[in-house]
């Protein structure tokens, strides 16, 4: 239910102290349970439940770079794809076709 961090990494502390990047992803399965119930029991979903992200992406260590922090992520079902934003438009690979 709470994000992991660097030191949450199993095994010996060197592990993370060896790596170059090291990188976490956390889901916010509270915002899931309560999509899910809202659509078993076919109630609207209030707006603060939905402009919560669906995952987080935290940079905890980069050897060659400055910046360390978190990146809010939102999940679109259509195109199994993380969006930047709430609103924010997936992308088109390859130009695939759909029949």
């Amino acid at each position: 239910e709470k994000p992991t961090g660097k030191m949450d990494v199993r095994g010996s502390g060197s592990i993370t102290d060896l790596a170059d990047t090291v990188l976490t992803i956390w889901r916010n399965k509270a915002k899931e349970g309560k999509l899910n119930a809202a659509e078993l029991s076919q109630v609207p979903v209030t707006t603060d439940v939905l402009e919560q992200p669906d995952a987080v992406l935290y940079v905890h260590k980069q050897r060659n770079g400055e910046w360390e922090g978190g990146a809010s992520l939102w999940w679109d079902r259509a195109t199994t794809q993380f969006l930047a934003s709430e609103s924010g438009q997936p992308h088109r690979y390859a130009g695939l076709r759909v029949a």
